[in-house]
């Protein structure tokens, strides 16, 4: 799902209409989503993945639990590996000096060489929270069940904008909440819109489960 942000909370638009904490979450069909995506932004889909966000502790522990058992899984394999020795990463090197008072003493050189066990183990393993991390989210948004698109590109494809835009339409879309103290009057207001992109007439509407509970005083 998407949320759309802006309402919640919005100000008022004019002194007649009272600020409110209404919002829409929109239900967008997953596999209509990805075949648009694939048709429309094909460059996009070749190294990105539509993902359900995860928002409870446990479906956010188990998920880095796997990454984590991976990772311990890739260390066990080559830890015992008489040659250590790696080239990703070139050793570290630095210079110390005691200095007491005024005297210095001889610079001193320190290197520190980093062992293949933890090199190929551990960057595949940052790799990865990297990009589960766009896919966990506080659980008080849990009713969103938001779906998001997370792109690995090369910088000679990254669009101008932090954003790609694609063309939604009714068909997308299976529904869409409104809430938590949407009436008939917000319907109405909705309704009377010109010139609106969606029709709202031709979405299925569901009350958000904040209906009836959250009120604004």
């Amino acid at each position: 799902m998407l949320w759309d942000a802006y309402t919640i909370n919005r100000p008022a638009i004019s002194e007649k209409e009272e600020s409110n904490y209404n919002g829409v979450c929109i239900g967008v069909n997953r596999d209509k989503l990805i075949e648009l995506l694939q048709t429309e932004k094909p460059d996009f889909c070749d190294t990105g993945f539509l993902a359900p966000v995860y928002y409870t502790p446990n479906q956010q522990v188990t998920a880095l639990n796997f990454l984590c058992s991976n990772a311990l899984d890739a260390f066990e394999k080559v830890k015992d590996d008489k040659d250590q020795t790696q080239e990703i990463i070139p050793p570290i090197r630095t210079a110390y000096a005691i200095q007491i008072g005024d005297y210095i003493g001889i610079p001193h050189f320190f290197e520190l060489k980093l062992k293949k066990s933890l090199v190929i183990t551990a960057l595949p393993y940052i790799e990865s929270v990297e990009k589960l991390a766009p896919f966990l989210k506080h659980r008080f948004w849990e009713e969103e069940n938001e779906y998001r698109a997370a792109f690995s590109l090369h910088k000679s494809k990254k669009p101008v904008e932090d954003y790609i835009e694609i063309k939604i339409s009714e068909e997308l879309i299976d529904f869409i909440i409104l809430g938590p103290i949407f009436s008939d009057k917000e319907e109405g207001d909705i309704k009377s819109i010109k010139d609106a992109k969606l029709d709202f007439n031709k979405l299925i509407k569901k009350h958000s489960i904040g209906t009836g509970i959250i009120r604004m005083s």
